[in-house]
């Protein structure tokens, strides 16, 4: 089966965690600097940017089911990653 790459952007802590992904890698480095810049300060939280090769045909849904399911169970190579500490300033 033809797979294609698509980039995804995770933000997680230690109760949660949320991820999108992207097409274009640009679009997906902009937007882990976004998430940085957004959710960096707060303490224990991992911004992670990593692709994921998914098949060709699946809806938009199928894919970030993939997606999370990566997230969740670390089933990725990350090409950036972010770490707050627990001391880091909640604003």
């Amino acid at each position: 089966m033809d797979k294609k790459t698509v980039y995804a952007v995770s933000v997680e802590s230690p109760t949660s965690g949320a991820v999108d992904w992207y097409a274009h890698p640009d679009e997906a480095d902009l937007e882990f600097d976004k998430a940085v810049s957004n959710f960096g300060h707060l303490p224990n939280h991992t911004i992670t940017l990593y692709p994921l090769d998914v098949p060709y045909g699946l809806a938009r849904l199928e894919i970030t089911e993939l997606v999370d399911d990566a997230m969740w169970e670390l089933n990725y190579v990350a090409t950036r990653v972010h770490k707050s500490h627990s001391t880091a300033q909640q604003g």
